[in-house]
């Protein structure tokens, strides 16, 4: 069975990737939304091909791409693939009044779904403006555990620098809830910087400290921020692939040498903008690999 602890992991990792606008005020009646209230979409980007590189505490890179829209569980979702610091595909949707709410994550062990989703920010926003979400977790459709979930904006328009730059125009985000049945339930602790146009740039973690994590490169429509990564397939970082890094990756091959950027198979989404989930092995697989992935950087020519 998953411990309670687990799940608190894997929603930690939920919220960094999937903190996106939309939601609805703590329950109780509230004033109307004052005019210097912000529209809370610019600060997360919500579309496919999306790119976001974050360095963990710990030293982690994870690799984030953004797919969807698809249809899952009923529901309209978009889904964040990160490889690098555990391998997790969130999934969330949107409601007709604009609200984003989250709806589960997938990981090689287990699936998690949110019943109801939960929301992480509203549609606008604040100084102060809250918004809570509770129910259960629900692990493999089989078990369940509750959840809470308080979302508090501590910031509006605030500055963070970040290994991809400085971003002057954020929302600060602080996140409190708990996972599990008292009297001693996981919590969850964090505060998030969302910059406009971007997403997610910083966030630290009071509970879990190696899950804290920060922008080091980011690609959002056709925009970028911080430094591009060399390539996949560029073995040799020289800013392409050709018959050098083809000659690299063989000699790893026939020589028995292990290196973790020839291990490219297996891998998610399509040729060249794969993301690879090493498995240990320079085979025959990862020479396969290599082949789309050239024939993806050196289309033939048109007759």
């Amino acid at each position: 069975m998953v411990s309670s602890g687990a799940l608190s992991c894997s929603l930690a990792f939920l919220l960094m990737a999937a903190a996106q606008p939309g939601g609805q005020l703590a329950s109780g009646s509230g004033p109307a939304v004052p005019a210097a209230a912000v529209t809370t979409r610019p600060y997360f980007p919500l579309q496919a091909g999306d790119r976001r590189m974050y360095l963990y505490a710990n030293g982690d890179v994870a690799d984030e791409r953004t797919a969807g829209p698809i249809t899952l569980d009923g529901h309209r979702v978009w889904s964040f693939t990160a490889v690098g610091h555990g391998s997790d595909r969130v999934v969330y949707c949107e409601d007709a009044g604009g609200a984003t709410r989250m709806h589960g994550i997938d990981t090689d062990n287990m699936t998690i779904r949110f019943s109801p989703d939960a929301t992480v920010l509203g549609n606008t926003a604040d100084l102060g403006t809250t918004w809570h979400s509770e129910g259960r977790c629900i692990v493999d459709r089989i078990w369940a555990v509750p959840y809470s979930l308080d979302v508090t904006v501590q910031g509006v328009g605030v500055s963070c620098s970040t290994k991809a730059g400085e971003f002057a125009d954020c929302l600060e985000i602080k996140i409190l809830g708990r996972i599990g049945s008292e009297p001693d339930p996981d919590r969850i602790e964090e505060t998030w910087w969302l910059a406009r146009g971007v997403g997610l740039v910083k966030a630290t973690d009071e509970v879990y400290p190696n899950e804290s994590r920060e922008l080091v490169y980011a690609r959002i429509g056709d925009r970028e921020y911080g430094v591009r990564p060399p390539a996949v397939g560029d073995f040799n970082a020289d800013g392409k692939v050709d018959v050098e890094d083809a000659r690299l990756l063989l000699e790893a091959y026939l020589s028995g040498r292990y290196g973790v950027e020839f291990d490219i198979y297996p891998y998610d989404f399509t040729p060249p903008d794969i993301i690879p989930r090493p498995d240990g092995l320079i085979d025959q697989m990862d020479l396969a690999t290599f082949a789309d992935l050239w024939r993806a950087y050196h289309p033939p020519a048109a007759p």
